[in-house]
């Protein structure tokens, strides 16, 4: 067996993998090997294509780990939108396992905790800014009052 590295860059009509032995036994392998490839191939490819389209001047962040069929399939995601060109994901575990920057988000159960700003008892500073009051300002100007 042989095949292309893991994140290189193949074009249309190049094997990904060459696979070599009795027929029997590659008829009974065709359809995993196919499973591990397809979805990675597929994921590594829209990502570059996303890339390609905002340009370099533009950051694309992989958000699909709540939406990902099965935890192999948001480490998939994860990994092959950041070959693909993304430049970070929310997957704090394949940040860890392969080094993707994390930018990420808070859970909406955190937010929806709340009845209102006024339960925050110990809201947090950041680089001197009250991120609280910011985000009431923020509120206020996009009229959600």
């Amino acid at each position: 067996m042989s095949g292309v590295r893991d994140g290189r860059l193949v074009f249309p009509r190049e094997p990904l993998i060459r696979v070599e032995g009795p027929l029997v036994i590659l008829q009974l392998l065709e359809t995993p090997i196919l499973n591990l490839i397809n979805f990675s191939s597929l994921v590594c490819t829209n990502a570059a294509r996303m890339r390609f389209l905002v340009g370099e001047n533009k950051s694309c962040i992989e958000f699909g780990l709540r939406r990902a069929q099965g935890p192999n399939g948001a480490m998939t995601a994860s990994k092959y939108s950041y070959l693909g060109g993304f430049d970070g994901t929310s997957n704090d575990y394949a940040g860890y396992l392969y080094g993707i920057p994390v930018v990420g988000t808070h859970a909406h159960s955190f937010v929806m905790s709340f009845e209102s700003a006024d339960e925050i008892e110990d809201h947090k500073y950041v680089d001197g800014v009250d991120v609280l009051k910011r985000a009431l300002e923020f509120r206020s100007e996009l009229g959600w009052e």
